[in-house]
């Protein structure tokens, strides 16, 4: 869906004050200063429609954003800012509680969780109060924009996270909107192709894995999605037969092909776009081929699509 409109509708604390004409709304809510007002923005590109500051406990009340005159954004406040002194703690609970509870109109709530953090017990208690009461919520994670590395800038690996990994894979850039994308045509919505790095933490991940949780902080911290120079597809013969290797200290220790990979580019894209809007700039990993394996400081790592050199950096 293009949004033509957004505009701030009203704001307040009490919940009978909210808009009256039964529109939908989706609401966000999140630990203070999770990305709630930004992201509201980016999804209506307008970066100043909500209030955005780099202090945390600035959206105290119920904000209503008119989108496309037909459904509504809602910001509420953020949870957890200690801060603010125990009774307005308490009168922004009151506010959250009463919003979430009685409000008929809201269709879903979208939970922001920091993935650079470990899960937060108020996190988790919030997410468990929803579900005692029924409310319909969904997570987003945020914050992960630090996890990408570009431009030949080394990778700093991080000791205390344990194994780090390398995961060699093809990565594509969208180069326009689209939601719902049809496989056959696909190929419309990017334009780039490049080598990338996952850089996967195991051990961590493996703790994950036996604990049920998700794989955000072993895939997500800083760094960890590294990036060459990007090649116009148009340069490549045939994007479904393109072989592709990464070299450690000279040596090749990871290769692949496009050909070989279980699902095509295109099916990637048209499947994604099911779940989330792509948008011109987002970026898409494919997928490993076998021969993974760990990296060491002083490694120097070199990345090709067929016989081009894309991506080149040193692990410190």
């Amino acid at each position: 869906m293009e949004i033509l409109s957004a505009e701030s509708v009203v704001s307040n604390t009490k919940v009978e004050k909210c808009p009256q004409d039964n529109l939908p709304e989706y609401a966000f809510i999140g630990r203070s200063n999770v990305g709630k007002s930004s992201l509201i923005n980016m999804l209506a590109k307008r970066p100043k429609l909500a209030m955005t500051s780099s202090t945390p406990g600035k959206t105290l009340l119920i904000n209503h954003f008119l989108i496309n005159k037909e459904w509504y954004l809602v910001d509420l406040p953020g949870y957890g800012y200690a801060s603010r002194g125990k009774k307005q703690v308490e009168k922004i609970q009151q506010i959250i509680e009463d919003y979430i509870l009685e409000r008929e109109q809201m269709t879903n709530l979208f939970v922001l969780i920091d993935c650079r953090l470990e899960p937060q017990k108020i996190d988790l208690e919030f997410m468990e109060w929803l579900g005692e009461n029924g409310v319909p919520f969904s997570i987003i994670f945020t914050k992960a924009d630090s996890a990408l590395l570009k431009d030949g800038k080394p990778f700093f690996i991080p000791d205390f996270m344990g194994r780090i990994d390398y995961e060699t894979e093809v990565v594509v850039r969208i180069c326009r909107l689209g939601k719902s994308i049809p496989e056959r045509f696909a190929h419309r919505y990017y334009d780039a192709l490049t080598v990338g790095i996952d850089f996967t933490a195991r051990d961590l991940q493996e703790q994950l894995r036996k604990n049920g949780q998700p794989w955000d902080l072993c895939k997500g911290f800083d760094g960890s999605a590294v990036i060459g120079q990007w090649v116009d597809k148009e340069k490549f013969l045939n994007i479904n037969t393109l072989p592709f290797h990464l070299d450690i200290n000279g040596h090749t220790v990871q290769e692949g092909c496009t050909a070989d990979m279980l699902y095509t580019i295109d099916s990637l894209i048209a499947y994604i776009s099911q779940y989330f809007t792509l948008k011109t700039g987002d970026i898409l990993f494919t997928g490993t081929p076998v021969g993974v394996g760990p990296v060491h400081i002083d490694d120097h790592l070199e990345g090709y699509l067929a016989d081009r050199k894309v991506l080149e950096f040193n692990c410190k």
